[in-house]
């Protein structure tokens, strides 16, 4: 028996391909994409390769449909383009248009994407949805902030079950390969040394398995409202990158820079509420992605 039909977009992206073998095999399940799918969709899926800041084309689709359920990870999420990308005012208003045309047919349970980016950039202490001070630096974390806030209006106004997930630092399969932790692994196996901005700030780093588990237990969970996503380990950017030449090396490194601020989640409502516990730990998961790469020598860690 069908539990409902789920619209997902983003569905092909970094983090969207780790939900999408996981999710209820009762949903019928309809994806988006700009373009065709590059990875492999479940057979059960109906891909509809649409533009979703098309408005008009989105409204006829969601109206065809008629999905119950809403997942919507896909935004401008280009590296090093995507914090200040104007496109980030656009997809602003699609996902706007998306959820009025969500509700406006008969949607039930809806889960948006959100961000680590909508708090204030660095804090004393982890945050928390509600009580820490939401006053992002970004253009992208600012319309991501807007988008919260009108999705969590309408879905109060119009009494349908809503979710936003603060999403923290994902890592792992697929990730793009100028991040973080790539070009910290492309550069110790190279046995180049590796500069980071901010060695000090300590952050939250999430197996994308995990965070693709934890939205598939989200969406169909009855959990409402922000709630933030993360992996519970906190180390500074300079200990990671540490760690990483370590792992790769085999020796230890020198003593990793202390934490001089902080961007690390408040995870008490992931643990209670949504009774959710991530499955990998840092260390394994750090492993996992080098062994995604090529065999070479160690690097130095600036």
């Amino acid at each position: 028996m069908s539990a409902g039909v789920l619209l997902m977009t983003g569905a092909t992206g970094f983090v969207g391909r780790q939900v999408l073998h996981l999710l209820d095999e009762r949903l019928d399940l309809h994806v988006v994409s700009r373009r065709p799918a590059a990875t492999d969709l479940p057979a059960r899926a109906v891909l509809h390769q649409i533009d979703l800041t098309d408005a008009d084309t989105v409204a006829e689709l969601v109206a065809k449909i008629r999905p119950t359920h809403l997942l919507h990870l896909a935004w401008t999420t280009r590296h090093g383009v995507f914090w200040s990308d104007p496109a980030n005012v656009d997809w602003l208003v699609a996902g706007i248009a998306l959820l009025k045309s969500f509700i406006r047919h008969g949607g039930r349970r809806a889960v948006i994407a959100g961000t680590c980016a909508e708090y204030a950039p660095a804090s004393k202490a982890p945050c928390q949805e509600v009580g820490t001070l939401l006053a992002p630096a970004t253009l992208y974390g600012a319309m991501k902030l807007a988008l919260y806030r009108a999705s969590m209006a309408l879905a109060a106004e119009h009494r349908i079950s809503f979710a936003w997930p603060r999403i923290f630092y994902p890592y792992g399969s697929g990730e793009q390969e100028q991040r973080l932790i790539p070009s910290a692994i492309a550069a110790a196996k190279r046995g180049e040394c590796f500069r980071v901005d901010n060695p000090g700030l300590a952050l939250d780093f999430m197996d994308v398995r995990d965070l693709g588990a934890a939205l598939q237990t989200l969406l169909m969970s009855s959990v409402e409202g922000p709630i933030n996503l993360g992996s519970g380990e906190t180390m500074s950017i300079g200990a990671v990158v540490a760690l990483i030449e370590e792992l790769i090396s085999r020796h230890s490194t020198r003593p990793s820079d202390s934490i001089r601020g902080m961007l690390v989640p408040d995870l008490r409502r992931m643990r209670s509420e949504l009774e959710f516990l991530p499955r990998w730990q840092l260390r394994q998961g750090l492993l996992d992605s080098i062994a995604l790469s090529e065999h070479s020598r160690g690097g130095r860690i600036c």
